[in-house]
């Protein structure tokens, strides 16, 4: 259908803009994923979690996606399906400094602290070298070490 075919074009486009300006590591968890059917994004979280959005298209009804609140909602309007596509994008590194701020907890409960959280901190990427979005870019190893000095 030339909607989605327009929407993934789009969004390949946005999501290699992006990628250019924030970074392989934290960007470059980002998937495309299209096929005459849908046009969907999947993206990785520091520690191997994942997260996805993604639409369909009815020529009747127009694109149907998830409201924020987890309804199935349908739009019409491309501009403002294309335009959920961007928000989710941006807000990536958002939802992956949450997820660091949730792993720094986890080891701090774990009785991890000082030089023993710094440590695991520097470590975190050989344990998930390879993985698509798993690893901390040097960025976010640059914030995980800070915040754990400051323990």
């Amino acid at each position: 259908m030339r909607e989605l075919e327009e929407l993934a074009s789009r969004v390949r486009a946005y999501c290699e803009k992006v990628r250019q300006e924030r970074g392989d590591v934290a960007m470059g968890c980002v998937r495309l994923e299209a096929s005459s059917d849908f046009v969907g994004i999947v993206y990785d979280k520091p520690g191997g979690s994942s997260a996805q959005f993604e639409t369909s298209y009815d020529p009747e009804r127009g694109f149907s996606l998830l409201s924020p609140d987890g309804e199935i909602q349908f739009e019409p309007d491309l501009e403002q399906v294309f335009a959920r596509f961007t928000a989710i994008i941006d807000a990536i590194p958002e939802q992956r400094r949450q997820a660091i701020d949730q792993m720094l907890a986890q080891w701090r409960e774990q009785g991890l602290s000082g030089p023993r959280l710094r440590a695991m901190a520097l470590s975190f990427n050989t344990h998930y070298d390879g993985t698509r979005g798993g690893e901390l870019s040097p960025e976010e190893l640059r914030y995980i070490t800070q915040v754990a000095r400051e323990s």
